[in-house]
């Protein structure tokens, strides 16, 4: 009688694949200073510090502060940035705000010694047209925040080989489902720094969404191999190991899924959604030893409704019903609206006789999803059981109006 239907449903995981990229963590980051340049900055803040203590006097120990951190501010970004700075940000934009407070520290303090006919009445009327010009350009700046692409769209204008902008902008076209735009942008981030891992992740993404595993995982491993050769500037994030996962398992090579999850494992020790996608792979070979480890380990993390229910599965393939019953009882707390989990626990319901809970329970899912074939298939089964085939064959009926095939 079950036929093509699986004794019980397929294993519900956490999705493999999280959504939208997400761009390198230190290309996030300003400044775009290693660790050795931030040490020196602090030493030499020191001395600057010491200096204008020696030196002045008074007030002139603002002016001269004042000049030192200008100076410090403005200059250092001219003469000195990271090698893939022009490809991601205009650096002295970002840092502007910077120099601006020491020169505004010397500008305050010599307003203080202007003569007096210089009244703070005359100095506030004579700003004014500075203000208007700077509003203006303030105001002609903010259309580029009206939304992302024109924000992405105005960091190109503003710099051809901004890699980072062309790669964030195709992110936005590729998931508001601009497929065309999206590959376009991609190879332009690529053509521009043809070692930088995020488009060549983002364009893998991209044929992974398309359905061209092949091409995903060409895109993947590029990535990957420069994130490795050049750490110090790509830094993937752990979506990025489990996207890479998700085509290596649509591929059946689970080895090399493992492999990579093993890496991601040592990166990111604390996550539950790298232990629940290593389960996977193993209950996808038939390891349901080792899956419950792993499920085991993601619960330990985090406690959430898909690893209780992963591992329900593999306790109920190891025959284990109580111990299934139990994992699935615990998800349903976490979450009372997960269908699934009421779907397989009115499979194990089956199993141990009690019908008028397995009805229930398909009763329940089918409140929650009217078209699931599977309840009304073993919402049928149980019918059957209990002697009631009037009731048994309209549900059998309505799982193959939805499209479920059975004897």
């Amino acid at each position: 009688m079950l036929g093509a239907i699986p004794v019980i449903k397929n294993l519900p995981t956490i999705p493999i694949i999280f959504g939208k990229f997400f761009l390198p963590y230190n290309l996030s980051t300003i400044p775009l200073y290693d660790i050795i340049s931030i040490i020196s900055g602090i030493l030499l803040v020191i001395i600057f510090m010491i200096f204008t203590i020696k030196a002045g006097k008074g007030n002139e120990r603002i002016i001269i502060w004042g000049a030192i951190w200008f100076l410090v501010f403005s200059l250092s970004p001219l003469f000195f940035r990271k090698y893939h700075a022009e490809i991601a940000y205009e650096y002295f934009e970002y840092r502007a705000y910077l120099p601006v407070i020491g020169l505004l520290a010397v500008i305050g303090m010599l307003t203080n010694e202007l003569p007096k006919r210089f009244s703070f009445r005359f100095i506030m009327i004579g700003s004014i047209p500075i203000i208007l010009i700077y509003g203006a350009i303030a105001s002609r700046h903010s259309f580029a925040f009206s939304n992302p692409i024109e924000f992405f769209s105005s960091g190109i204008n503003a710099n051809s080989n901004n890699a980072w902008a062309f790669n964030a902008r195709g992110i936005i076209y590729r998931d508001a489902g601009n497929y065309e735009n999206a590959l376009t942008d991609f190879d332009n981030s690529i053509k521009i720094c043809s070692t930088y891992s995020a488009p060549l992740f983002s364009k893998g993404h991209l044929y992974r969404i398309l359905g061209d595993n092949k091409k995903s995982e060409y895109f993947y491993t590029m990535a990957f191999n420069y994130d490795t050769l050049y750490n110090n500037f790509n830094s993937l994030p752990e979506d990025a190991y489990l996207n890479f996962t998700a085509t290596k398992v649509s591929l059946k090579k689970y080895n090399e899924a493992l492999a990579i999850l093993n890496k991601a494992k040592n990166i990111f020790p604390r996550s539950p959604k790298i232990y629940n996608n290593m389960g996977y792979i193993y209950f996808s070979e038939a390891k349901y030893d080792s899956a419950i480890n792993c499920f085991s380990r993601a619960i330990e993390i985090e406690p959430n409704s898909f690893p209780y229910t992963n591992r329900a599965v593999c306790k109920y393939k190891l025959k284990e019903l109580n111990g299934a019953m139990n994992d699935f009882n615990e998800a349903l707390k976490i979450d009372p609206g997960y269908k699934n989990a009421y779907l397989n626990r009115g499979i194990i319901k089956i199993d141990m006789l009690d019908y008028d809970g397995a009805i229930s329970d398909f009763n329940y899912t089918l409140s929650l999803d009217p078209k699931s074939g599977e309840a009304y298939y073993y919402r049928g089964n149980v019918y059957s059981k209990l002697n009631k085939p009037a009731e048994a064959g309209k549900d059998w009926a309505e799982a193959r109006k939805l499209g479920l095939k059975f004897n």
